[in-house]
């Protein structure tokens, strides 16, 4: 996020905090105790006809707008043949968050995980005229205020020459309708501050940033110092 976001389940990358909330303008929300956060019922109500307006296919980027590619876009499941596919768009979006990707050691725990008999996390492809063009990764979560799941939204990356074909658009109403399926009551994830093309794409989807809550990451040295603590 993606677009990004951080997950326990791939590749931790550090990134600034701020979860955002899967809303609709215009829409009253069922709220939950404790929470006030949204109900399942707007999910699966909404996720077929999420509006489709022009431009919003930059999801995960700022690139510059380059030439389209031309077909519409179609989402699917990652399978095998597709890892170093998915390897190559994971580290497009480490560069563009002038972020470390993953090095060949991490890149086999990430496909052993990904194409595991459990994997620990789903992996989406979004192919452009037989390209791909795209990746979005999710898992999911619980809330424990509802009862009910949650997907979080790890990655998701659109190639820079993918720009203008509804990449981005198809890759986020993919995750909703999965969201529907399972019956989650949202989707959260993460943007970097600076993306400002990505923050009003999600903006004007209807998903509304979190003002209240921090994220906090503890690793390396205060992490095996936390656990080896006697």
């Amino acid at each position: 996020m993606w677009l990004m976001s951080e997950s326990t389940s791939a590749v931790r990358r550090s990134r600034p905090a701020g979860s955002i909330l899967m809303t609709s303008p215009g829409t009253t929300w069922p709220t939950t105790p404790h929470t006030g956060r949204c109900a399942t019922g707007w999910i699966a109500e909404h996720a077929k006809r999420i509006p489709r307006r022009s431009g919003e296919d930059a999801a995960a980027t700022s690139f510059q707008v380059g030439p389209a590619m031309g077909g519409q876009p179609t989402v699917r499941r990652a399978r095998p043949k597709d890892g170093e596919t998915v390897l190559s768009l994971i580290r497009g979006l480490a560069d563009f968050e002038k972020l470390v990707g993953p090095d060949d050691a991490a890149g086999e725990r990430i496909l052993a995980a990904m194409f595991s008999p459990s994997p620990p996390f789903d992996t989406y492809l979004v192919e452009v005229d037989g390209r791909a063009a795209g990746y979005a990764i999710i898992f999911q979560t619980y809330s424990t205020f509802s009862g009910r799941p949650k997907l979080y939204l790890e990655d998701i990356f659109v190639r820079e020459d993918a720009r203008g074909a509804g990449a981005g658009f198809a890759l986020m109403q993919e995750v909703a309708r999965e969201a529907a399926r399972r019956g989650c009551e949202e989707i959260e994830w993460e943007v970097l501050t600076w993306n400002q093309r990505a923050i009003d794409f999600y903006e004007r989807l209807g998903a509304e940033r979190d003002q209240e809550w921090y994220t906090y990451h503890l690793k390396g040295e205060a992490l095996s110092r936390l656990a080896h603590s006697r």
